[in-house]
């Protein structure tokens, strides 16, 4: 699933477009008035009742979100932490900057 983060600013913004990613057009949630780790359980939910055994997220310019890296933090560990148990989770972060690695 592949989600666009240019226009998202936080963490919080990644997590309520992945929930309403994996939700129905007319059961979608709002993006504002939900604490954040009530967003995390819908998502954790959503992943554990998708009728696939893997989900590969792809955030497409995730540098968007700055410093609030908690989403980064949370979807790669859903599965260690048993958030997510039927559902195998990964995630691909693209950046539109690019750095040099030293030799």
């Amino acid at each position: 699933m592949k989600i666009v983060c240019k226009s998202l600013t936080s963490s919080y913004q990644v997590s309520v477009r992945l929930v309403n990613a994996l939700r129905d057009s007319g059961n979608k949630i709002s993006k504002r008035g939900h604490a954040p780790g009530d967003i995390y359980e819908m998502l954790w939910e959503h992943l554990n009742t998708l009728d696939a055994t893997h989900c590969l997220f792809v955030l497409d310019e995730i540098d968007s979100v700055g410093d609030d890296d908690d989403v980064l933090y949370e979807l790669p560990r859903c599965n260690d932490n048993n958030n997510v148990t039927e559902t195998k989770v990964g995630v691909i972060g693209i950046s539109a900057y690019s750095m040099k690695v030293p030799e």
